[in-house]
């Protein structure tokens, strides 16, 4: 078994040691690129998108991709960078 060395949290595998220690350290490297949501883990941010995506094209149509109307696309605060 691996342990975590901030939580002590057990693991059989290393790469599922280091995506849970991006947690436990709050990391958070991915990023989506409508609003401020972000996360340790990149399956979480690809269905984040996923929503927020469908979220912008059935708000504003599918030919309205304006930086002005991506304010609104979900509840996560605007990116402002």
């Amino acid at each position: 078994m691996i342990a975590c060395e901030f939580c002590h949290k057990q693991f059989t595998n290393l790469s599922n040691k280091h995506r849970h220690q991006r947690l436990c350290r709050k990391l958070t490297p991915f990023s989506c690129k409508l609003c401020t949501y972000t996360t340790h883990r990149s399956d979480l941010l690809k269905k984040h998108k996923l929503v927020c995506l469908r979220k912008f094209q059935n708000k504003f149509g599918d030919n309205d991709k304006s930086d002005t109307s991506q304010r609104e696309v979900c509840n996560t605060t605007p990116r402002t960078s």
